[in-house]
């Protein structure tokens, strides 16, 4: 066996596929990248299912994940055979294929694919709180998509003064636990105050980005003033 060393890179990407109406529907992926060696006739990306060991990697856990040989410097990683690529962690390395002979391994990458945002935010004020709700995350895969756990795990919600302007104002988090479900009740509002709303999902110790902004608020309606009278 011959041991050339392969450096390889890795860069993430999300792949947004438009729909004529929402939601739409989104994909991961990962894409590695490696220089190559004097005489290699092709490549083979392997893929492990979670962070890269600290050691050099081993044929043990990582699975090929091309069908063929690779004759470019570049191989995107779109999930199979997970299909789609699922949020998790992931690690990756490379191997160089020659007429008589495979290489040992390159170096690893390891890539964090967080879960992508809600799609649609939609927030209700009323007295003394507002009520968020949204649509779940393109990630909400069935159950064993993701192994034993769900691909999201939850939902958290960030709150921010002044409504949704530009730029955003300071975003705190306000849930304390992430939200199982679909809905989240804001009850620490404040008459007289337009609040900014965004959303993000979670898959294990992974949280995605933040979703669009939502403003809402409850402004009291002004009463006349100086009312006076006069009578004869």
């Amino acid at each position: 066996m011959k041991h050339i060393l392969i450096v390889a890179s890795l860069l993430l990407g999300h792949v947004i596929q438009a729909a004529p109406q929402a939601p739409v529907a989104q994909l991961h992926s990962a894409t590695v990248t490696w220089t190559a060696p004097a005489g290699a006739t092709g490549y083979n990306v392997w893929r492990l299912n979670g962070a890269c060991p600290a050691t050099l990697p081993s044929p043990t856990g990582f699975t090929k994940i091309n069908a063929a040989p690779i004759t470019v410097l570049t191989y995107t990683d779109n999930g199979f055979p997970l299909s789609p690529l699922p949020p998790g962690i992931y690690c990756y390395y490379v191997t160089a294929v020659y007429p008589s002979a495979e290489s040992g391994p390159s170096n690893t990458v390891q890539g964090n694919v967080a879960p992508f945002a809600p799609p649609s935010v939609s927030c209700v004020p009323a007295a003394g709180q507002t009520t968020c709700t949204w649509t779940p995350s393109a990630d909400a895969l069935p159950v064993g998509t993701c192994g034993a756990l769900p691909c999201v795990s939850g939902y958290n919600v960030y709150r921010g003064s002044g409504g949704c302007t530009t730029p955003l104002p300071t975003m705190a988090k306000l849930t304390t636990a992430l939200v199982n479900g679909l809905t989240y009740t804001d009850t620490t509002t404040a008459p007289g105050v337009i609040y900014a709303y965004q959303v993000t999902s979670v898959s294990g110790t992974l949280e995605g980005a933040l979703s669009a902004c939502v403003q809402a608020g409850v402004i009291p309606l002004g009463a006349p003033t100086n009312v006076t009278i006069a009578v004869k």
